[in-house]
């Protein structure tokens, strides 16, 4: 048994060619809040793509904070 028939013996089956041991990374897509657009997530600050971004929002309407978790404190009380 020589050096030879131990590589072919050990190789046999083999792809001529082999890859990169390293598998590639998959790619993840993200998709914008507001409209849905799918993206790179690096592409999506605060989950909103550049039209939706540069787009003006209304401000939220004031809410009472206290009458708010009053509401909540309600909803979490056992029946």
């Amino acid at each position: 048994m020589d050096a030879d028939y131990l590589t072919q013996a050990l190789t046999a089956g083999l792809p001529a060619q082999a890859g990169s041991p390293v598998a590639p990374k998959p790619r993840l897509l993200a998709e914008c809040t507001e409209c849905g657009r799918p993206g790179a997530p690096e592409a999506l600050p605060d989950g909103l793509c550049r039209p939706c971004r540069t787009t003006p929002q209304e401000a939220p309407a004031a809410r009472d904070a206290h009458a708010l978790v009053g509401q909540l404190r309600d909803l979490t009380r056992l029946p």
